[in-house]
């Protein structure tokens, strides 16, 4: 997995490259690689930790801020490791327990655009609740 992020400071570009490693990827790369020492591992996030960004966006969105709601959810994805989709599960909860079945089906939609539709299951998603 793989992210970037203009969360603060000044306007900058991420380029990601997202391809199969082989030979002609050597050849492009010329012997380029990242040190170990600029790669930053992401935080685990536990169980207690998701619940409360759970409860504060639902807080949020009961307030009328349904879009801040679901950045706080989906900015997780930036500051703490997560299964892949988790942070979109956990928009997609948000809207489920709002009763917003529009808002779960864009929310799905975004997901597969994303991740492939293998992403979306019949099983029910893991939510965090408290």
């Amino acid at each position: 997995m793989h992210g970037a992020c203009n969360a603060h400071g000044p306007a900058r570009i991420h380029l990601i490259l997202d391809c199969y490693a082989g030979p002609t990827l050597d050849w492009l790369r010329d012997g380029e690689h990242l040190p170990e020492r600029c790669v930053r591992h992401l935080p685990e996030a536990d169980e207690e930790e998701l619940a409360g960004y759970a409860t504060t966006a639902r807080r949020l969105a009961h307030l009328g801020y349904v879009r801040s709601a679901e950045h706080h959810l989906l900015r997780l994805f930036f500051n703490r490791r997560l299964d892949e989709g988790r942070a979109y599960d956990m928009v997609i909860a948000l809207h489920r327990d709002r009763g917003d079945t529009a808002a779960v089906t864009t929310w799905r939609e975004h997901k597969a655009i994303v991740l492939g539709p293998h992403s979306l299951t019949d099983e029910p998603l893991k939510e965090v609740s408290r």
